[in-house]
C-alpha cells in the first residue's frame, strides 16, 4: 500500500466517526425534544392560607393552588383531589388510604378549564383539621388531573405541624 491509499483510508475512517457521532447526537437531541414537547404544569400548593374580605369565607383555613402551563400547548385541566398514603411503600405502589375530590376549586374559573401557554390558573379547597395529622404521619399529595396525561401533576403538601392556628392577618 502507499502512502496515498493509507491516507485516504484515514480520512475515510475520520469523516465516517464524525457523520456518526454528529448523528446520533441529532438523534438524541430529537428525543429529547421528543419527549418535552406538549403542555408542563408547574404546581404551587399553600397550605394554612386564611381568607379576608369575603363573608363567605372569612375565618376559614384553605388550601390554594396555582397552576402554570410553562410547556408549549395547551392543555385542559380537568380535576382537583388529595390522596393520603399512610407511608412510602403504599406511595410506590399507589395505594392510597384515603382520596379526597375538591368539587369547585376555582370559583372564577371552573373545571374543566383550558389553560393556554403561559397562563396561570388559581384555586382554592378548604383545609379540615385532620390535614396536619394526614400530612405529619404519611404522605398527603395534591393531584391535579390535566387532559394531556394519564398521570396527574403531584405536589407533596407540607402543612406546620403545630396545632397552632394560622397567623390571623393584620387590620
Amino acid at each position: 500500500m502507499t502512502v496515498a491509499m493509507l491516507f485516504a483510508d484515514l480520512t475515510t475512517a475520520v469523516v465516517a466517526w464524525w457523520g456518526a457521532v454528529l448523528a446520533t447526537i441529532v438523534f438524541l437531541w430529537d428525543v429529547y425534544k421528543w419527549r418535552t414537547r406538549g403542555p408542563r404544569i408547574r404546581m404551587v400548593v399553600k397550605p394554612d392560607m386564611l381568607a379576608m374580605g369575603d363573608p363567605e369565607l372569612e375565618g376559614k383555613t384553605l388550601i390554594l393552588i396555582s397552576a402554570t402551563n410553562v410547556g408549549d400547548r395547551a392543555t385542559t385541566l380537568e380535576l382537583l383531589g388529595f390522596v393520603w398514603y399512610a407511608n412510602w411503600w403504599k406511595r410506590i405502589r399507589r395505594k392510597p388510604e384515603k382520596q379526597f375530590l375538591v368539587k369547585n376549586p376555582g370559583r372564577d374559573r371552573p373545571f374543566p378549564y383550558k389553560l393556554e401557554v403561559g397562563e396561570r390558573w388559581d384555586g382554592m379547597a378548604f383545609q379540615p383539621e385532620e390535614t396536619r395529622e394526614m400530612a405529619s404521619s404519611g404522605h398527603l399529595l395534591c393531584e391535579l388531573h390535566h387532559a394531556s396525561s394519564k398521570w396527574p401533576v403531584t405536589k407533596r403538601l407540607v402543612v406546620s405541624t403545630s396545632a397552632a392556628k394560622p397567623a390571623t392577618a393584620c387590620k
